[in-house]
This record gives C-alpha cells, sequence and structure tokens, in this order.
C-alpha cells in the first residue's frame, strides 16, 4: 500500500510539472519568445523538482523531530495543480498538541527547505483544528491534499455550512473591495485581493447548487455563467483583465460589490 501511494504521488509531480511547462509555454508564446520558453521550461521542472525533494525531505524531518500524530498535506494551487511558479507552497502541518518548542523546530526545518521564501500555510494542534467553526473549515478541509497521516475526521459539510462559508467570504470581499478603491495607493492592482478570493466564495456557492465542491478553477469555470464566470476569468488572468483607467476601475468594483452584496442579502 506504501508502495502504491508512492507511486502515486509521483504521478501527481509529475502532472504539475507537464501542467507547469504547457503553462511556461502558452506564457512565452504570447511574448512569441522561443529563449523565453526555454527559460521558463526549465525553471518550471527544476522549481518543482526542488519542491518535490523538498516535501521528501519535509516528510523525513517532521518525523524525525515531532510527536506522534503527525499529519503532513499541501494546500492551495500546488495541491489543486494550478500553481504557477511564483506559488506560495501552502503547508498544513498537524499535531497531537503544539508549543513554542515545536513551531520553532518546524520554522528551521521550512528554512532549510528549497525555495523557503515560497512556504506558508497553517501549523498546529489536531484538537485545536477540531474545534474551528465548521463554516471556516470549508474550504481549508476541502483545499487540501493528505501527504503523510490524515488530516481530519469530519462529518459531511451540509449546505448550511457552505452558505455560511459564502458569507464569509462575500463579507471579507465587500469590505476589501471598499477598502482598496478608498484608501490604497493603486486601486487597480490592490482589487486583484478580493477578486482571488472570490474563487473560494464561488466554489462554496456551487456546492449550496450542487452538493459537490468544485477543486480546481478549471473545473469551476465549466459550471458558471454571466457575473459569476467573469469574476471568476478575471481573477484567471489578471493580466489580460486588469482594469486600465478609472472607467473600468469603477465598472470591476461595482461588479464586486453588487455580486457580493447579493450573496449576503439572499
Amino acid at each position: 500500500e506504501h508502495q502504491k501511494a508512492e507511486a502515486s504521488e509521483e504521478k501527481d509531480d509529475t502532472k504539475r510539472v507537464n501542467e507547469e511547462i504547457k503553462f511556461a509555454a502558452r506564457q512565452a508564446k504570447r511574448k512569441q519568445s522561443t529563449a523565453a520558453t526555454d527559460y521558463v521550461r526549465t525553471r518550471g521542472i527544476q522549481k518543482y523538482e526542488c519542491f518535490r525533494m523538498g516535501k521528501t525531505t519535509l516528510k523525513t524531518n517532521l518525523k524525525r523531530n515531532s510527536q506522534t500524530g503527525l499529519s503532513l498535506s499541501a494546500q492551495g494551487s500546488r495541491a489543486r495543480g494550478e500553481a504557477r511558479e511564483d506559488s506560495d507552497i501552502d503547508l498544513v502541518v498537524l499535531l497531537n498538541h503544539i508549543d513554542a518548542s515545536d513551531l520553532e523546530r518546524y520554522r528551521t526545518i521550512i528554512q532549510a527547505m528549497p525555495y523557503s521564501e515560497l512556504a506558508c500555510g497553517f501549523v498546529g494542534s489536531k484538537d485545536a483544528l477540531a474545534a474551528w467553526p465548521r463554516h471556516e473549515l470549508f474550504q481549508f478541509y476541502h483545499d487540501t491534499k493528505a501527504l503523510l497521516g490524515a488530516l481530519l475526521e469530519i462529518e459531511p459539510f451540509t449546505k448550511d455550512d457552505a452558505i455560511k462559508a459564502a458569507h464569509i467570504g462575500a463579507s471579507g470581499i465587500y469590505h476589501a473591495t471598499c477598502h482598496a478603491f478608498v484608501f490604497d495607493d493603486d486601486p487597480a492592482n490592490d482589487i486583484l485581493n478580493p477578486i482571488q478570493d472570490a474563487f473560494f466564495t464561488l466554489q462554496a456557492l456551487q456546492f449550496t447548487r450542487t452538493g459537490s465542491y468544485p477543486c480546481t478553477k478549471e473545473e469551476l469555470a465549466r459550471q458558471l455563467e454571466g457575473d459569476e464566470a467573469r469574476i471568476l476569468e478575471i481573477g484567471r488572468n489578471w493580466q489580460e483583465h486588469q482594469p486600465i483607467g478609472n472607467k473600468e476601475q469603477l465598472e470591476l468594483v461595482n461588479l464586486l460589490l453588487h455580486w457580493s452584496e447579493k450573496i449576503l442579502l439572499d
């Protein structure tokens, strides 16, 4: 069983490398640069090879330095197979209990990993995470892939959990949109954060409609239409859709405000 799991993990890593290469080729093609294609392809392979080796090292070091009950998981775009070269490496580490000395050991391990500057994520005790509000756990649980041990045993999520998750997400997007446009120095760029956060709210909304969680942006895009499809597309391809000029900024702000407010009022 262990060998099968390792083989499956190897297959997933290979798939991610291939997807990174395809993405790099598309990006370079837009620039009409063969040199860029070769460079980004090489960087993509190097990044994933380092990530894979670092992940193996992390497993080994955590086993050696931690208590029993260890769980290590990947999260975010790298777990979904949708990472860019500069995407964060989101890691989730759960222990039976945790104190400052555990955090210190974990920090030392992370800092020794390749591309440690991209590392982020969650570290804590299993009991603490299990006590999290279910609407907070909704996206966390669905967006996390176990690499070592099990994440958590949780009762199946309900439509009510997803509705609460969507409301929390929408309220954050509403506030962040207003704040970025009024107070930030570069609202045309800072509006990117609520646009990207909309992905998670859209996942929760789609779960309320179908009872199934769309794990990737590609899967979700096939299910959406209208303003929701437009919001997801803008977040997926920000460089193509970033607003230019005050008129486009106002249109994007109105799109996010009206959409998020509707979720809160429904």
